[in-house]
């Protein structure tokens, strides 16, 4: 794919980090391993990124203690996990 294609596509799915990391996960799969779990706390954070919480705090959110935000030590060993497996990738591709 061209530049101009990559830059299309990603466009157009928006801000939703898991459509571009659920498209990835296949090429992902041989270079780094989620658990089930820290899939899903991917999601739950990427839902909540979607709807710009994290930017512009939720009034009903934050009067229940945002009851369905990720566990943030299941997304550090998810990043850990993705920065190790796609370091040397990245750098071997620049």
């Amino acid at each position: 794919m061209s530049a101009i294609s990559d830059r299309h596509q990603t466009t157009n799915l928006g801000v939703r980090s898991s459509n571009l990391f659920g498209r990835a996960m296949h090429d992902l799969h041989e270079l780094v391993t989620l658990s089930a779990l820290e899939w899903e706390e991917i999601k739950r954070a990427d839902a909540y990124y979607a709807g710009k919480v994290f930017e512009y705090p939720q009034m009903f959110e934050a009067v229940r203690a945002y009851p369905n935000d990720p566990e943030i030590s299941h997304l550090m060993t998810s990043a850990e996990k993705l920065v190790a497996g796609l370091y040397r990738p990245c750098l071997e591709a620049a």
